[in-house]
Formats: structure tokens, C-alpha cells, sequence
């Protein structure tokens, strides 16, 4: 027997994690899985309008402060914040936001092998292009 359009509706399947981030004042924060649409607007930020992959530093710009903006969420999985507090996230505690990341990675199944790309294109990198100069 298969689902209905109604029973796959219904369902709440956006899975969510409590962390507690010690970074900040040791409270809850709720994390989730992404929404089809979310993600792949997180991939679209890869590819400019034309379809190329933008440079890694590019693809890394601020790449913590929008992960967190789009999994971060109320504990009965409302958005805690939007895309657009992506920026004022970015500056706050890099140790708080990998907290986080590492569950919304975890949590929307963002694989090792796809980080591994990242950090490999990184190590790989001239001196120059290391990302150091990132804002």
C-alpha cells in the first residue's frame, strides 16, 4: 500500500537536534534537517547564473553563518533565523557555529567525501589562495 498525497503531507519530517553551545551561556539551540528547497538553494550559492562552480573561496564565503541561518530553528522546528542573518551569524563564535554545523551537516547528510573536496581543494591550494584573507 502506498502513501497518500494528504499521509505524505502530514508527515513532520524535518528532523531536529537540540545542541548546547557552551559558547553561549551553555543554552539549547535546535537544529534541523533542511527543506528540499533550502537545500538546494545552499547548493545553487555554488554555481553562478551562468552554471559555472565559483572559485572554493567563493563556495567558503561565509559558508557557516548560512548553514546556521537555514538548520537553526525553534524546538518545534519553526526558523529561528533567515538567510538574510547569514552575515551578522558569520560573526559570531567560529567554535559555536561548528557546533552547529557539524549536527546540520550530520542532521542534512552532507557527506565526508563532499567536505574532504573542500579541505583537499584547500591543502591543495597556492600559498596565496588559502582563504586566509577571507573577511
Amino acid at each position: 500500500m502506498s502513501l497518500s498525497r494528504d499521509e505524505i503531507f502530514a508527515f513532520d519530517d524535518l528532523e531536529r537536534e537540540a545542541v548546547i553551545i557552551p559558547e553561549w551561556g551553555g543554552q539549547t539551540v535546535w537544529v534541523r534537517v533542511m527543506m528540499g528547497y533550502e537545500k538546494d538553494h545552499l547548493e545553487a550559492m555554488s554555481v553562478d547564473d551562468q552554471g559555472n562552480v565559483l572559485s572554493i573561496t567563493e563556495r567558503l564565503k561565509n559558508y557557516r553563518g548560512r548553514l546556521v541561518a537555514m538548520t537553526t530553528c525553534q524546538e518545534d522546528g519553526s526558523a529561528l533565523f533567515v538567510l538574510s542573518d547569514a552575515e551578522a551569524l558569520g560573526k559570531k563564535s567560529a567554535r559555536a557555529l561548528d557546533r552547529i554545523m557539524e549536527v546540520a551537516q550530520r542532521l542534512n547528510r552532507i557527506t565526508a567525501a563532499e567536505v574532504e573536496q573542500l579541505t583537499g581543494e584547500l591543502k591543495n591550494a597556492p600559498s596565496g589562495a588559502s582563504g586566509t584573507d577571507l573577511p
